[in-house]
């Protein structure tokens, strides 16, 4: 993994419903540990949906309260990032699988997706905080 985009709402819809953000983690394939391929992606996306408990992934992101505005500088994380344990159950459920591209430019091609069916939840402060910031 190389990039994690978090759109707000969601870029995908799934039986056409629409959710208050998606998570997109970007993969890239890489021949050694420094040569990585850009125009070889895979892309899975986790859908985030208001509910009672707060996202603890996301509040690595400091969200709510000060989110990492598009186009600063790199994050550095305190933790090592858990997928498997902020997903389990989406990566556990239904998935969609689809050849396509970026959805910004540069808009490449030769993008695998993986859209994640099962929703993960957030509080409504991140909702709300990150909505803010993504109007600003």
């Amino acid at each position: 993994a190389v990039e994690l985009r978090l759109r707000m709402p969601s870029e995908h819809t799934i039986n056409g419903k629409r959710f208050n953000a998606e998570l997109q983690v970007v993969h890239k394939f890489q021949h050694a540990v420094t040569d990585l391929i850009d125009d070889d992606l895979a892309i899975a996306s986790f859908m985030f949906e208001e509910g009672p408990e707060e996202s603890a992934f996301l509040k690595q992101f400091s969200l709510p309260s000060a989110p990492v505005a598009e186009g600063a500088a790199p994050m550095i994380m305190e933790h090592p990032l858990d997928l498997m344990r902020a997903f389990g159950p989406a990566l556990d459920g239904h998935f969609f699988r689809y050849d396509g591209s970026l959805t910004k430019p540069p808009c490449t091609q030769n993008v695998k997706w993986f859209v994640f069916e099962t929703p993960t939840s957030m509080s409504r402060e991140q909702l709300l905080e990150d909505s803010a910031q993504a109007r600003a």
